[in-house]
């Protein structure tokens, strides 16, 4: 019974890996101080925005900020189901955690903390298309700096039937 138990554990395990393929990097990543309770409040903000690269951090306690950033869908990801995901290097939630509100193409979308970190941004890619992704972030209550590294990838809609 112990054998079958671990057998599915690795199985389980090895399915996880597969449901994401092609994943990319988004670097081109700016960052805006200061708390927005809209896009266009963001926009006509005179706070500069400045560029926030892949080993960037940001936070310590209670500091609001804003990211935004562009992705051009890839011939690669042609027909394929894109998922958004973000993640800052804190593994367990608590309120101390750093937590997003996710707006894309100006339409609010969801919510973001450290079990919930990703959104599909479309469920058939098209190449050349743009998405802007912006997020207003509460960095947590906590006095510690946070990444914020942002990909987008591709996800295998039948391993993610099997897993979930």
């Amino acid at each position: 019974m112990l054998f079958r138990t671990e057998r599915i554990e690795r199985i389980i395990k090895e399915l996880k890996e597969l449901t994401y393929s092609e994943s990319i990097s988004l670097e081109e990543i700016k960052i805006k101080e200061g708390y927005y309770h809209t896009i266009e409040e963001v926009d006509n903000s005179n706070n500069p925005w400045i560029d926030f690269k892949c080993h960037d951090r940001w936070g310590l306690t209670d500091k609001n900020s804003w990211f935004r950033l562009e992705f051009i869908v890839p011939e690669i990801m042609e027909g394929k189901k894109l998922v958004h995901r973000v993640e800052t290097g804190n593994k367990s939630w608590e309120s101390k955690n750093p937590q997003f509100i996710i707006f894309i193409n100006g339409e609010l979308i969801q919510g973001y903390d450290t079990n919930h970190n990703e959104t599909v941004l479309t469920e058939c890619g098209k190449a050349g298309d743009s998405y802007v992704i912006d997020l207003q972030g509460y960095s947590g209550s906590e006095d510690k700096l946070s990444e914020c590294k942002h990909t987008v990838a591709i996800l295998d809609s039948r391993v993610e039937k099997i897993i979930l």
